[in-house]
């Protein structure tokens, strides 16, 4: 045999070689390849199931195996260990943190051939009854829309029910993002047409898709306490001051309530939680002061002004005042004012400006809230549902917000917290949720 000849059959044999190595070895692949993806096919499997089992232990009130306390984490079986399940032939693990009794975060994980699979479930938690106790897991939530425009900043986690297109736009430039918690957007909307942002690192957390929508309906304005007499206004001016006892308001109607030139209204409640049925409380330059251990609900009926750089309730507890105003005139409260307690508007719109200061709830059933300049509010909530939330300037709210719509421009901010001192006030509501029943704001 010629060398050339040698040299044919020595390429024909490397040849075959080379080609039954080629398919044997893109055989193994393919079959490695099967295998992982049937592994992590079971692994998914089995974290699915296991959270669907989670997720219907936390809905059972009776049943505390999987609902840890505020602030707790629960491990099943352990931090580190897996549990197994022999009807799907796997393993499993599950952890539930509850957060500050607002948020419950469950995480369980399959696996399977080694391969390991994570379910994350995100639950709020609501429920039904005719107290008004809403929870508040999110910084921001608006039913239609959400846009941050500037500097505008959510220290927090936002989130909106719309699933329209664009109804979440976020032009701000804020550093080092808008938004720094996750953003939810309605239940089976498109991030890429929901979301709107020439900014990349606009949500420094997840964008996550809500499987429920979260419900916020207004509470009931209660009703005026009756009255059974009528006495005379009360005007204060020049170096005059006042104090009241509960005798001289319990019961009977004032018309008007005037405070001006820096004069002081001291109310003594003798360790009683009173009300004062009030047509017009008008604090043009003036304190309020409530002493005596006990609390005072302010029914104002036609027109609340709070101007200058008055104060009410300035160093008692925030629980001390409550303002209801059925008025229809819109609440302006600017100035340098301060007011340390909570305000309940049935119809009317509220605008803080100036260095006005809120320490209280907010709560508005009006169209329009606005927080400018360098007002804040420190809030559990600024509750207004049928309402745009507008924050310009520097304004900010230390607390949660709960809007219509919310709109962010100039250098405002956000400050998420649920560390507050104070309740609610003991609201009714005709529908939505009270204390206790989660609600599945995502599943990823």
């Amino acid at each position: 045999m010629g060398k050339y000849a040698l040299i044919l059959v020595l390429s024909l044999f490397f040849s075959i070689f080379a080609y039954n190595w080629g398919i044997n070895n893109t055989k193994w692949t393919s079959e490695v390849r099967n295998t992982e993806s049937f592994n992590r096919g079971q692994a998914k499997n089995i974290a699915q199931s296991a959270a669907q089992v989670t997720v219907a232990k936390i809905m059972s009130s009776g049943d505390q195996e999987l609902n840890p306390q505020a602030g707790q984490t629960i491990f099943f079986p352990s931090a580190n260990e897996f549990l197994t399940w022999n009807d799907l032939q796997g393993e499993y693990r599950i952890q539930v943190t509850n957060h500050a009794d607002t948020l419950l975060v469950a995480q369980t994980i399959g696996r399977f051939g080694g391969v390991e699979y994570p379910v994350e479930i995100t639950l709020a938690l609501a429920g039904s009854g005719t107290m008004w106790q809403p929870d508040f897991p999110l910084a921001v939530h608006a039913g239609s829309s959400i846009e941050l425009n500037g500097s505008a900043r959510i220290e927090g986690t936002a989130g909106t029910n719309s699933v329209a297109a664009n109804s979440v736009r976020i032009n701000s430039w804020a550093w080092p993002n808008a938004i720094d918690g996750d953003l939810y957007i309605g239940p089976g909307g498109n991030p890429s047409s929901v979301i709107t942002s020439p900014n990349p690192n606009s949500v420094g957390g997840d964008v996550k898709i809500m499987a429920t929508e979260l419900s916020y309906p207004m509470p009931d304005f209660p009703q005026i306490p009756s009255t059974t007499e009528t006495t005379g206004s009360i005007q204060l001016g020049g170096n005059s001051s006042l104090t009241l006892m509960p005798e001289d308001f319990s019961g009977k109607f004032i018309p008007e309530m005037r405070i001006q030139s820096n004069t002081h209204l001291t109310i003594n409640t003798s360790g009683q939680d009173l009300n004062l049925v009030v047509g017009s409380l008008d604090v043009q330059q003036g304190h309020i002061h409530i002493q005596g251990g006990g609390s005072v609900n302010f029914y104002v009926m036609d027109q609340f002004n709070l101007g200058g750089s008055s104060r009410i309730n300035e160093h008692g507890d925030v629980d001390q005042a409550f303002i209801f105003y059925q008025g229809t005139q819109s609440i302006s409260l600017a100035g340098n004012t301060r007011l340390n307690g909570g305000i309940f508007a049935e119809t009317a719109s509220i605008s803080l400006g100036g260095s006005n200061g809120l320490i209280g709830h907010l709560i508005t059933g009006g169209s329009q809230v606005s927080i400018t300049g360098n007002a804040s509010a420190h809030s559990r909530v600024v509750y207004a549902p049928n309402a745009t939330v507008t924050l310009t300037g520097s304004g900010s709210v230390t607390g949660a917000i709960v809007a219509s719509d919310f709109v962010g421009s100039g250098n405002p901010r956000v400050f998420f917290t649920d560390e507050f001192n104070s309740d609610l006030p003991p609201l009714d509501t005709s529908g939505g949720s009270g204390p206790g029943e989660p609600i599945i704001l995502s599943w990823n």
